[in-house]
């Protein structure tokens, strides 16, 4: 926008936009910030249209079209640059302050998701939209800082579902036929290895599942209208699954059936009753 552009938006909403969007802070927004920032632009570009002549409105037309069609990215970026939300994936520790419940990670990104799946533009700068709760997202994000990072759940995951593959085709080949003495140490093995383990993966399930749930509802919301890049399209295939790839959650519950099978025969064939492998 030149000079006499902005001369021309004075005494609308728009001219104060621009002017602190190009202040010294506004060149340094965070994500959400940005977001924020971009909505507001459009609608107050919208108010100030009919205020201007046929040639300036024609202008400004054309970079509300413009900052409409760059608004994927800016909700795809609120979401993926996000530093509470990048330690809340990784395995670093909690922050030293935010936050009032320290396991609502799940009801935090699910809230994020649904504050952000209302950002949908229509295909025409004139039409109206319904902006996303930037606010409610930020609010999300900022409570994430008291809960354990999920990068942590994401991982231990993995090396359950690896551990129990493992069992499963080391005792699968030997389980079946008569209860020998074999079989009698694979029983005592399970009873005293296994079992003990049965709280632990429960605590295991209840933690990851809606995390991952949640977290596959955040992508979708912020992927929409956008191009993912190639290491998180590849985040996405190998821990969230789509139509085309299983993620992280059913291939650690695949795993899981599977260690049971191949425990059965063997339970099965020393009487173990079933309340007992459950």
């Amino acid at each position: 926008m030149g000079p006499f552009d902005f001369l021309g938006i004075l005494g609308c909403p728009l001219s104060e936009l621009v002017a602190a969007r190009n202040a010294p802070l506004g060149k340094v927004l965070e994500p959400t910030r940005r977001l924020a920032h971009e909505l507001a632009v459009l609608s107050a570009g919208r108010e100030c249209l009919p205020r201007l002549g046929a040639e300036r409105a024609e202008r400004l037309r054309a970079r509300l079209s413009e900052k409409r069609s760059d608004l994927a990215a800016h909700r795809w970026n609120a979401v993926w640059l996000d530093e509470d939300l990048e330690r809340f994936l990784s395995s670093g520790p909690r922050a030293l302050i935010g936050g009032e419940n320290p396991a609502d990670g799940s009801r935090q990104l699910a809230r994020a998701a649904a504050a952000l799946s209302a950002a949908a533009p229509s295909a025409s700068e004139t039409d109206s939209f319904e902006a996303p709760d930037v606010a409610a997202i930020e609010a999300s994000f900022a409570e994430l800082r008291d809960d354990p990072a999920m990068g942590s759940t994401l991982v231990e995951l993995d090396r359950v579902r690896l551990e129990l593959a493992a069992v499963a085709a080391l005792v699968g080949p030997v389980a079946g036929g008569l209860c020998g003495e074999r079989h009698r140490r694979l029983e005592q093995v399970f009873r005293t290895r296994y079992l003990p383990l049965q709280s632990d993966l429960g605590s295991l399930d209840r933690r990851a599942g809606p995390l991952l749930d949640a977290l596959a509802m955040l992508y979708r919301a912020s992927a929409e209208g956008v191009e993912a890049p190639e290491p998180m399209a590849r985040f996405a295939d190998e821990v969230l699954g789509n139509d085309r790839a299983d993620g992280l959650w059913s291939r650690y519950r695949r795993a899981v059936l599977d260690h049971a099978r191949a425990w059965s025969p063997l339970l099965e064939a020393c009487g173990v009753l079933p309340s007992e492998a459950a």
